[in-house]
């Protein structure tokens, strides 16, 4: 059987390749950096609503301290540790 000039089908030539390459993995690329930021998004939301959450829960055990001044020193150094980690979760939001 004697192929014709008509019948074979045309090859990609090297630019074209390299142009549908490069189109593939920097498509691939948007969705990897979409997804790495749906995930900080994630993470950051979660930090801040851990740490108000402590905080609030914090505040509200200690809602009257001039009662009870020995548990207001027992945890005024957790609660600078909340505060700065509440702190350091919105510091971390706002450079990613």
């Amino acid at each position: 059987m004697i192929e014709t000039e008509h019948s074979k089908t045309p090859m990609m030539d090297r630019d074209s390749a390299a142009a549908l390459v490069y189109h593939d993995l920097k498509t691939s690329q948007r969705a990897t950096f979409q997804v790495a930021a749906e995930w900080g998004r994630w993470l950051t939301a979660s930090l801040v609503l851990v740490h108000s959450g402590a905080l609030f829960g914090m505040f509200s055990l200690l809602n009257n301290p001039a009662s009870q001044p020995a548990t207001l020193e027992a945890f005024k150094a957790p609660v600078w540790c909340f505060v700065a980690g509440l702190l350091l979760a919105l510091a971390s939001g706002f450079f990613a």
